[in-house]
């Protein structure tokens, strides 16, 4: 099965559809990968650094040379197999420049232009064989990450339990956000005001202001037969939120892959075959006022 992204990374979702003249520079694959990798946007004001630490995947974004999200963990648990959080090695890096135009369906702007660096870290456990990639794109005001688990032998059918996705960010900075629950009406309640130390669990979008006057947004899109995720607080580590998928409704914890995509959030997903995709995604601004960009990318059909 060929791994093709079906959808962009973006910054609060949106549909449009690729403006004619679209262009990409090609990829460039890296002979030896090094012990650790920088993306920089388009401007060189916004930059994100993958490594592996003690065989785990973490990343760091700074802007300005300020650093906004200190060193983060990522991974998935999968089903009756260690999980993909640690014992992982960096087998190949895979880069290119995106520069394209499309025109959305609403919005401001008659065509928005999609300009970032990619980086796709393709990754391997040796201990059991298994490849987990990670596509990373850096935009001038915004990043965004996504999973990918590329067909391979020996997994053809799997259930994804648990996502692992670290967001450490500044525990005295301002949020507001959605307290996570399982409530009907969650959705529908006034978004709370609070020191982010103090938010337990949130819903996407968080919004946040710190002190040095930036403004972070977190969220997430191509949610691709994927559950959404919900944040909780890491109790040990203030300021620090964890990934939460929603269930299912028997209860279960993660997303299932079924078919070569992951199934939504939450309980012990359905299982699958192929390849499973899901998108992270962070805007960063400074000054007064923060905008949730959604126009960074066309989600495509």
């Amino acid at each position: 099965m060929a791994n093709v992204l079906n959808r962009r990374a973006v910054v609060g979702a949106t549909a449009g559809v690729v403006f004619t003249g679209a262009r990409a520079a090609p990829a460039n694959a890296s002979a030896a990968p090094p012990r650790h990798v920088t993306v920089v946007s388009p401007n060189g004001r916004l930059r994100m650094t993958v490594r592996v630490t003690d065989g785990r995947l973490c990343y760091q974004v700074v802007r300005h040379g300020r650093v906004l999200v200190p060193s983060s963990g990522l991974g998935l648990d999968l089903a009756d197999r260690p999980s993909l959080t640690g014992g992982l090695v960096l087998e190949s890096v895979q880069r290119r420049t995106i520069d394209e135009r499309w025109r959305p369906v609403w919005g401001p702007d008659a065509v928005v232009r999609n300009h970032a660096r990619e980086c796709v870290l393709r990754t391997v456990q040796p201990a059991t064989g298994l490849r987990l990639d990670l596509i990373v794109r850096v935009f001038d005001d915004g990043v965004g990450f996504r999973y990918r688990l590329p067909a391979q032998a020996g997994l053809d059918r799997y259930t994804v339990t648990a996502e692992r996705t670290e967001f450490s960010l500044p525990p005295s900075a301002t949020s507001w956000s959605l307290e996570a629950g399982t409530d009907w009406r969650g959705d529908e309640r006034h978004y709370r005001r609070a020191r982010l130390a103090d938010v337990k669990t949130a819903q996407t979008p968080l919004s946040l202001a710190t002190q040095g006057g930036e403004y972070i947004v977190v969220h997430e899109a191509a949610l691709i037969d994927y559950p959404s995720m919900t944040l909780a607080a890491d109790g040990n580590r203030p300021g620090t939120l964890t990934s939460e998928l929603i269930s299912l409704p028997d209860g279960g914890e993660g997303p299932a892959l079924r078919r070569g995509r992951l199934r939504r959030r939450g309980g012990p997903a359905r299982t699958g075959s192929g390849r499973a995709q899901r998108c992270r995604t962070k805007g960063t601004s400074s000054g007064r006022r923060c905008r949730n960009r959604t126009d960074l990318i066309p989600a495509r059909p």
